[in-house]
């Protein structure tokens, strides 16, 4: 499949995918994982996000987060400076690897595992009390 990677091309697309639909963001977040991999909740918020939007089936850049910078800034309020630290870091811990044709940000295999790990514990348990609560009065 060929994929037109121009400059024109990648804007016009991006505008068509957000005229599409608004979508709502939220993060599950895993603390294990997070713990696992020494991450702040900005860092996995950041991951997260790159997760799910490369996971996207009717991306036309599948397995790839598309998202800018500017993004990430104004779904997290967070800095811009921030924001590249963190993908940064990522790269380095080698949850997130950066596509050299464009530029475009994936999850690798070592985060996809645990995130699929942790849902499919979560799956398997539903229907089932995954921890008992006590019920305090006030």
């Amino acid at each position: 499949m060929y994929f037109d990677y121009s400059k024109k091309a990648q804007k016009k697309i991006f505008q068509e995918q957000e005229k599409k639909s608004e979508t709502v963001l939220e993060t599950k977040v895993y603390h294990q994982i997070r713990k696992k991999f020494n991450l702040s909740i900005n860092d996995y918020c950041v991951v997260d996000l790159i997760y799910n939007y490369s996971m996207q089936t009717d991306s036309h850049f599948p397995n790839r987060c598309y998202k800018d910078i500017k993004f990430f800034v104004k779904a997290l309020g967070i800095s811009r400076a921030t924001v590249y630290k963190i993908i940064k870091d990522l790269i380095d811990k080698e949850l997130v690897v950066r596509d050299i044709e464009n530029s475009f940000l994936r999850t690798t295999k070592k985060f996809n595992q645990e995130i699929e790990h942790y849902d499919n514990k979560k799956t398997n348990l539903k229907g089932k009390s995954a921890r008992k609560t006590k019920k305090y009065q006030i």
